[in-house]
């Protein structure tokens, strides 16, 4: 799948910015949450997962969402401070990182652009990872088909992935028994 974008091309010329206003520089990690006390959980190091952007973990606002509270002005729950790169630069791809990476803060931040903004977002997977590899067993376009569509998997020998494209107006079906959770962190940090 790497550098798959340069075996397709358009059949028209596209319109794509030449010159960049706004770059950003977002990366993207699986990471541990606390669990809370009346609900614990069986995670690893007895945690949760939840994604990150920035090292920041989306909360969904109690009582508006996002736009709600822009419009009507609610502070704390729409915040524009985003960061445009993560707060702390690192060695992002790394292979031992500190253990204070693994828990992101807790936020409803947003990056506003301003309008008809040139826009460049480079988003770097984050070493903190959830090493987890699966089987793709099927995909196809269109709603997914509960009655025809599970005939055509490949129970057989499909294709083994950590990452699955899934098509555009489409599906993916992949597989895996949940035994191979492994973190790669380094907790002497």
């Amino acid at each position: 799948m790497e550098h798959r974008h340069k075996q397709f091309r358009s059949p028209v010329k596209a319109h794509v910015p030449q010159k960049v206003d706004t770059r950003l520089l977002f990366t993207i990690s699986v990471n541990l949450l606390n669990c809370s006390t009346d609900k614990p959980c069986a995670g690893p190091f007895g945690k949760r997962f939840a994604a990150s952007m920035n090292s920041i973990s989306f909360v969904t606002p109690p009582s508006l969402d996002i736009l709600q509270a822009y419009y009507y002005g609610v502070a704390g729950v729409f915040e524009r401070n985003f960061p445009h790169k993560p707060p702390n630069e690192f060695n992002y791809t790394a292979e031992n990182l500190p253990a204070n990476l693994l828990t992101p803060s807790l936020g409803t931040e947003v990056r506003v652009l301003e309008y008809n903004a040139s826009v460049e977002i480079m988003v770097v997977k984050i070493a903190i990872q959830v090493v987890k590899s699966f089987y793709v067993v099927g995909w196809g376009s269109g709603n997914f088909d509960p009655n025809n569509d599970p005939s055509r998997y490949n129970l057989v020998d499909p294709l083994k992935e950590t990452t699955v494209e899934v098509p555009h107006n489409g599906w993916a079906a992949i597989r895996f028994r949940a035994d191979n959770f492994f973190f790669r962190v380094d907790h002497k940090t």
